[in-house]
């Protein structure tokens, strides 16, 4: 009897998993753009790619001032967003129990001239609980990317625990040719925010475990 109550609450335990507190994304703003000047020096030529909805997506801005019919070499100046990862909330202000993102961004220039390339991305979050973080920098060739909440910066190449309050992630790259900035940026990172599981559901857990190690000990000395 012992042993059955045992295992069925263990087994209750790990049917009922159930997360607490949850991330929102609160606003989103992702911006890639490549400016080049016109064919013959006159005039500018700029695209523009932008996303301000969820999830985040890839963007990508590319720009030639060598026009058709004429043989190009290809781009002079061009930036982009490759979000490999998104698990999170897929509207702004819905709860979600967690969140991953992972990302890599690079600005490219490949002539001498006077080009021009950038990226954006800012994502606000918002906790309503503690939760459990790892947050990673693989590479950022320009200092680029920031992590932010309620104490200030988070260390790149960390983890730990997030109390609750709003969030920042930013990446903030601007290559332009002539001036001081690297005119190849790249950026990697990996954000994950972890579930948190009921208090009920551990102490639960925690007793089915306590007591089916009772019943084995006791059967040991029968």
């Amino acid at each position: 009897m012992h042993r059955l109550v045992a295992f069925s609450c263990f087994v209750v335990g790990l049917s009922t998993t159930v997360a607490q507190g949850a991330v929102s994304v609160t606003s989103l703003h992702q911006n890639s753009t490549a400016v080049t000047p016109g064919p013959g020096g006159f005039g500018v030529l700029t695209q523009n790619d932008v996303n301000n909805l969820l999830p985040p997506s890839n963007t990508h801005a590319t720009v030639d001032s060598t026009p058709p019919p004429q043989v190009t070499d290809g781009p002079d100046a061009e930036a982009f967003q490759d979000i490999q990862t998104y698990v999170g909330p897929l509207a702004f202000l819905s709860p979600s129990p967690q969140l991953q993102l992972d990302g890599n961004f690079q600005t490219q220039l490949y002539k001498s001239t006077s080009q021009n390339s950038s990226n954006t991305f800012q994502l606000m979050l918002s906790l309503d609980a503690s939760h459990p973080y790892k947050f990673a920098v693989i590479s950022d060739t320009s200092n680029s990317i920031t992590f932010t909440g309620p104490s200030g910066v988070i260390a790149s190449n960390t983890s730990g625990t997030l109390l609750p309050g709003s969030y920042q992630l930013q990446v903030l790259q601007n290559a332009s040719n002539g001036l001081t900035q690297d005119p190849n940026d790249n950026a990697t990172f990996s954000l994950s925010i972890l579930s948190v599981p009921e208090p009920s559901t551990l102490v639960m857990l925690a007793i089915g475990s306590i007591s089916l190690l009772g019943y084995r000990k006791s059967k040991s000395h029968v």
